[in-house]
């Protein structure tokens, strides 16, 4: 029996296949880093929002006269869930089925998920409607780091497209 020898191109596309995965997985660690930042329009303050406080909202506990009174901040927000969840997806998809509809797929995921992140801002959810109109948004380090590593998950997943046989 002829043994198959291992070309340079079937590990190439076994690295291409797994690449998208890394990008996934530093997509989504950049929830934990500043997504959001807030500017005071009264009075310049500044606040940092992550992304868990973005995408799973805020509570805040203040003790007054010896009771805590426990102030909702901030909402869920199932759109900022989908721009982390997006990228997570798109790096599985791609190691999973290892053809050209996959990488297809894993790229378009991506994709979106890099405009969705670059979006975060729009993606804050006040408790108040009040609030909105005196702090100004802004996009974070985490978020403009996110949407790089799922705008470089689309560009190597399309390649991966581009250059896959099956």
């Amino acid at each position: 029996m002829a043994k198959k020898k291992k070309t340079k191109n079937n590990s190439q596309n076994k690295f291409l296949c797994y690449l998208p995965l890394l990008f996934a997985v530093l997509t989504v660690a950049m929830i934990f880093l500043v997504a959001v930042v807030g500017t005071g329009k009264l009075f310049g303050s500044e606040s940092q929002l992550s992304g868990l406080e973005v995408v799973f909202g805020m509570k805040e506990t203040t003790t007054v006269f010896g009771k805590e009174i426990t102030t909702e901040i901030l909402k869920f927000s199932i759109l900022g869930l989908v721009a982390y969840l997006l990228p997570l997806v798109a790096g599985l998809v791609a190691p999973v089925l290892k053809n050209k509809i996959g990488y297809l797929l894993s790229a378009l995921l991506f994709l979106a998920g890099a405009v969705l992140l670059f979006m975060m801002p729009n993606f804050v959810v006040f408790a108040t409607e009040q609030t909105l109109k005196v702090v100004e948004l802004s996009l974070g380090i985490g978020s403009i780091l996110a949407g790089v590593f799922a705008g470089l998950g689309a560009l190597v997943s399309g390649y991966a497209f581009l250059t896959s046989k099956k």
